[in-house]
This record gives structure tokens, C-alpha cells and sequence, in this order.
């Protein structure tokens, strides 16, 4: 019976999670998994209901990432961020740390993140094809440190998005980030 633990809400991101002031207890585990992808810069082409671009309709702004750190615990909050998109997730990635203050957790470096089945993609998607055609990478992408090679959540956690990701062979694009000084950042 499920009835007292779990709620279903629909809202904007931004507007539930101003809500999260008002919760009683620590919040210590935040999930943004797979937002719907913005259109890739320089393509005339593509799905015309995704958001224009990353500043313009794309779910993750800094005002969210900002509402998010102000609601996690202060020493043991964490913040997981996942897409299929590995442009998204860099982008994601690079707001929350550079602009919000979070920092990234490196994998090898943190025995108190649960093992699991390390992803291992057999092809490269079409959209991040395109993106590294379009020379969208700056030299980096979404692999090394502070990104994980595997599975965070138990595979009964897991969304449909990374289900269909880990039987198709696509890569799941992850990082795992804490609520860092921000005055380390600005």
C-alpha cells in the first residue's frame, strides 16, 4: 500500500521544486534524468516540438539548478543528472558546476556510490554524430572524470529511457554532482 508515500504531482520543475523549502525533513538525493533535448545548433531540420535551444524552453536553467542547491543538504546533498544525449548532459553538467556551484563527484574516487554493471555502449548515436560534426565537443566530451561509466540506481530504479538506452547499445551520459562552497566558483 503505497498510498501514503507516494504522490503524483504535475508542475513546472522550477515551481515544484520551490516546494521543497517547505519539506520537513533533509533532502539529501535530487534526480534531473533524460529532460527532453534541445534542438542541436545549425540543424534546419528535426523534432519542431523540442525546446529551441538550451537558454530557450530547455527544462535545466540555472534558476532550477539554483533551487535544487538551495534545497539539498548542505554537506550531504547530491544532485544526479542523466540523458541519452550526450550534448545535454554536458551542458547540464557544465551550468550546474560553472555557473550553480555543485561539484563533480569522481567515480574512482567515492566507495559510498552502490556498485553496479558498468555501461558499456556499442554505438554512438545519430544526434551525437551531428553534434561532434558540428564541432560541438570544444575537444571534451562526456567521459572521464567526475562522468560514470555505470549504472547508479538499482535496475529496478531505472527509467524507461535508460532501459531502452541499455537494449539498444546507446550510451547513458551520467554524472554525479555535491553542493560544493559556491564561493569556490564564483
Amino acid at each position: 500500500n503505497l498510498e501514503d508515500n507516494l504522490h503524483f504531482t504535475i508542475d513546472a520543475a522550477e515551481d515544484f521544486c520551490r516546494h521543497l523549502k517547505s519539506y520537513p525533513g533533509e533532502i539529501r538525493f535530487c534526480m534531473i534524468q533524460f529532460p527532453t533535448p534541445f534542438l542541436l545548433q545549425n540543424k534546419d531540420f528535426g523534432n519542431s516540438q523540442l525546446p529551441a535551444s538550451k537558454v530557450d524552453g530547455f527544462m535545466v536553467t540555472e534558476n532550477l539548478l539554483e533551487i535544487i542547491r538551495s534545497s539539498l543538504h548542505p554537506k550531504e546533498g547530491k544532485l544526479l543528472l542523466q540523458s541519452n544525449c550526450e550534448d545535454v548532459a554536458m551542458w547540464m553538467r557544465s551550468l550546474a558546476c560553472q555557473k550553480v556551484g555543485f561539484v563533480a563527484i569522481d567515480d574512482e574516487n567515492d566507495d559510498t556510490l552502490p556498485s553496479s554493471s558498468a555501461s558499456k555502449p556499442q554505438r554512438v548515436p545519430l544526434r551525437t554524430l551531428d553534434w561532434i560534426a558540428m564541432g560541438g565537443t570544444d575537444g571534451e566530451r562526456a567521459e572521464g572524470q567526475g562522468w560514470l561509466q555505470r549504472e547508479i540506481l538499482h535496475r529496478k530504479g531505472a527509467s524507461e529511457t535508460e532501459v531502452s538506452c541499455a537494449i539498444n547499445g546507446t550510451p547513458v551520459h551520467r554524472c554525479l554532482l555535491e553542493v560544493g562552497d559556491k564561493s569556490e566558483n564564483t
